[in-house]
């Protein structure tokens, strides 16, 4: 049985990366010859494309760097398809009596046959209490984790979700604009045979 050589959960296109390249085949006497092959990405490979991304996020002008991976974990990681994280996006806000925290983290995950292909996922905090990708703001919360009357809490709770919103909104296409220039390929998956495996195309 096949199945797909990628795995995204949120990225809009699959962006491959680290996909094998063609080279000659060298001789006894170290010369190139007419024959090709197929050679893997090797780990220089591996931190280039993390440093680009990296240099990206630093010149965006839709949010600050954070680079701290090993706090960095995907909440949708897939044991054939292994994450690793490059780094995150944030913005975060301050009102008079709460706070909020918005961040897009970047992964490559590994394609099951060659190469892996980038993904993002959220993660959202309301008063240094993590919410995940939930972008609800319930007032009640705003009273438990700030000090917040709930007079002011449900004055705020519409305000900091709308912000929360835009700046998901902002961050995620900036991944996305950011994936974009540095992928080899960016794809559209267009069928799946019954034995997993899967037609890619490239998007236009």
């Amino acid at each position: 049985m096949g199945t797909c050589n990628f795995y995204k959960v949120n990225a809009k296109h699959t962006y491959a990366v680290l996909m094998n390249r063609e080279e000659p085949i060298i001789d006894d006497e170290g010369n190139e010859t007419d024959e090709m092959e197929s050679v893997p990405a090797e780990d220089w490979d591996v931190e280039n494309l993390k440093e680009c991304i990296i240099e990206k996020v630093k010149a965006s002008k839709k949010g600050e760097l954070y680079d701290h991976t090993h706090y960095i974990q995907s909440e949708h990681d897939n044991r054939n398809f292994s994450a690793t994280a490059i780094c995150g996006i944030y913005q975060s806000k301050y009102w008079k009596n709460a706070h909020a925290r918005v961040q897009v983290n970047m992964f490559y995950r590994c394609g099951y046959y060659e190469g892996a292909c980038l993904d993002w996922e959220m993660h959202i905090e309301l008063c240094d209490n993590g919410q995940g990708e939930n972008t609800e703001v319930d007032p009640q919360d705003l009273v438990y984790w700030s000090d917040c009357s709930e007079k002011m809490a449900e004055y705020l709770a519409p305000k900091v979700q709308k912000w929360i919103e835009k700046q998901v909104e902002a961050l995620t296409n900036e991944a996305e604009r950011i994936f974009s220039e540095v992928a080899d390929h960016t794809l559209n998956k267009v069928a799946t045979f019954s034995n997993g495996e899967a037609v890619y195309e490239k998007v236009s």
